[in-house]
């Protein structure tokens, strides 16, 4: 079994670890950092949660190694932006009005795609 070499103490990142799982509540962050913690904590191998949830032993280590250099904070979900709207802001707001107004307003009896488009 391959054994890292740590940079930081694991018995202080695993205290880390912990203290963050207890202060915050986004759970895919919690999920990295448990994951963090159970390796850190030796009660468990990256190859054994590796069988136990489904997640790259590669994947694991990584974010061990993450932690390691860089700190719990690098295991953050970075906020993807996503792709930019195809209509203005202009054109979304006359959407919100005739929305907002009723369909009959624009001589239709409902709202579905077709009508609004």
């Amino acid at each position: 079994m391959n054994t890292r070499t740590f940079i930081h103490n694991p018995d202080d990142l695993l205290k880390e670890g912990q203290s963050i799982i207890n202060s915050s509540n986004d759970a895919k962050y919690i999920f990295r950092v448990a994951m963090v913690n159970f390796v850190l904590a030796r009660t468990t191998t990256a190859e054994n949660l590796s069988a136990l949830t489904g997640i790259p032993r590669r994947t694991l280590t990584s974010w061990v190694q993450k932690v390691d250099e860089n700190g719990f904070e690098s295991l953050k979900a970075i906020k993807q932006s996503g792709r930019s709207p195809r209509l203005s802001d202009e054109q979304m707001a006359e959407i919100k009005d005739a929305i907002e107004n009723g369909p009959e307003e624009s001589g239709n009896r409902v709202w579905d795609g077709t009508t609004l488009s």
